[in-house]
């Protein structure tokens, strides 16, 4: 298996922005372990198969789906106020995408880097801590700051401009 080809950045470009999740870390077994943990209060059944055919919905489309699947109802601001808390419990099982903290590592300092992350602030800078990239970015820019998930642009022009 070959190594994936580094892009060239060209003098043009000012900045990078990076999503966090899945780009920058692998949350996968610690945002698993905290829904399924979070959603136990539901009697919900979260299965990894559930949430790997999901990643990278909002957490408002994942419970939807859920709710959807299951026949129940979730409440996304008790899900939200919870998670965070529970989620720290498990920063341990969070990787560095090798490659793409290996292209952190190679630009900064040279460009201005940013986070764009559609998950929530304190999630976010735990991850970042966790793969040891928190002080890498100028600006780390998250849903509470623009309150409109991706795919909407909202969160990368918040980014750029900051």
């Amino acid at each position: 298996m070959s190594s994936p080809e580094v892009p060239v950045i060209g003098d043009h470009v000012q900045a990078l922005i990076f999503d966090c999740d899945g780009t920058l870390a692998d949350t996968f077994a610690a945002h698993y372990r905290t829904f399924r943990e979070v959603l136990a209060a539901y009697a919900v059944e979260f299965q990894a198969e559930f949430y790997a055919a999901r990643v990278g919905l909002s957490r408002r489309q994942l419970l939807n789906e859920l709710e959807a699947d299951q026949g129940i109802a979730i409440d996304d601001e008790d899900i939200r106020l919870r998670s965070p808390a529970m989620f720290v419990n498990h920063v341990e099982a969070i990787r560095a995408v090798p490659f793409t903290a290996d292209f952190v590592h190679r630009h900064e300092g040279r460009l201005k880097l940013g986070v764009a992350s559609a998950g929530q602030r304190s999630m976010v800078e735990a991850s970042l801590r966790a793969i040891g990239l928190i002080d890498r970015f100028d600006t780390v820019v998250t849903i509470e700051d623009t309150g409109v998930p991706k795919p909407a642009p909202d969160l990368f022009l918040k980014a750029a401009a900051n």
